[in-house]
């Protein structure tokens, strides 16, 4: 994070919740907690290759919603780009994001 403020504002967020230097250990650590997310979200993408649109069938329900947030913070700062060998759940979350409601 390029702003100072933002940067130390978030170390400090983070260094409360999980310790002092965690921000620094998952620096070093990126390779192994990315293949360990990849590995944790290999059910949603075996589910969402051979199921419907969505976790669920047709139409999102709250499932959905919470995966996208956890991806959305996951992937925050690389641009909101998943890890390779996913690509299932990006295009169940391109479907997420412009899947609108129907009136009636």
């Amino acid at each position: 994070m390029p702003d100072i403020i933002e940067r130390t504002l978030t170390i400090r967020h983070k260094e409360r919740k999980f310790g002092t230097g965690c921000v620094q250990r998952w620096a070093r650590e990126r390779e192994i907690l990315v293949a360990e997310a990849v590995r944790l979200l290999r059910p949603f993408e075996e589910t969402l290759a051979h199921g419907g649109p969505f976790l669920f069938g047709a139409t999102p329900v709250y499932s959905d919603f919470l995966l996208s947030g956890i991806l959305r913070n996951f992937t925050f700062c690389d641009g909101d780009k998943l890890p390779t060998g996913l690509p299932a759940v990006e295009a169940w979350q391109t479907r997420l994001t412009h899947f609108r409601y129907e009136d009636g």
